[in-house]
């Protein structure tokens, strides 16, 4: 294992987290939604169901561990599948867009159906926005900061 792996996987996957709940919550407000906190208790409820929603501060904070547990868990495998990866592209771009698009494919036809979030059938536009999103605040730090590990000769 290269030294500072860990330190990299870690400090990629809170940016990536951050990112990415940044992103969920600029979209939210933007279609007029009025309480960011909703986002991360619909993200509680995947595993909690409704009662999401009547929770306070704590159900929100478990909303943002799940969050973030589900960041930290995609940069894990990317930093994984990375020397395979790499061998078809080292296009930067290109892994930007497929790897965002990979998170989103995993989370909104996988995770999600197999959760107890209660929600409407995908329409073209808000997949579009979400994996768009995807692309730009998992996508970019993550597929980054595994090129630069990797890139970095003193690792």
């Amino acid at each position: 294992m290269k030294p500072g792996l860990i330190r990299q996987i870690i400090l990629v996957g809170i940016i990536a987290g951050l990112a990415d709940i940044t992103g969920a919550t600029v979209s939210y407000m933007l279609s007029g939604g009025t309480n960011p906190i909703v986002i991360l208790k619909y993200i509680a409820s995947g595993v909690y169901g409704k009662e999401a929603f009547d929770g306070g501060a704590g159900m929100a904070t478990l909303g943002f561990l799940f969050h973030m547990f589900n960041a930290m868990a995609f940069t894990v495998f990317f930093f994984l599948i990375y020397s395979t990866v790499r061998k078809v592209t080292d296009n930067a771009v290109v892994l930007i867009v497929f790897y965002g698009a990979f998170v989103w494919c995993v989370m909104n036809l996988l995770v999600v159906p197999m959760s107890n979030v209660s929600r409407g059938p995908l329409t073209f536009r808000s997949s579009m926005i979400q994996m768009g999103i995807l692309i730009i605040c998992i996508g970019i730090p993550v597929v980054i900061g595994t090129r630069r590990f990797y890139s970095d000769p003193a690792k």
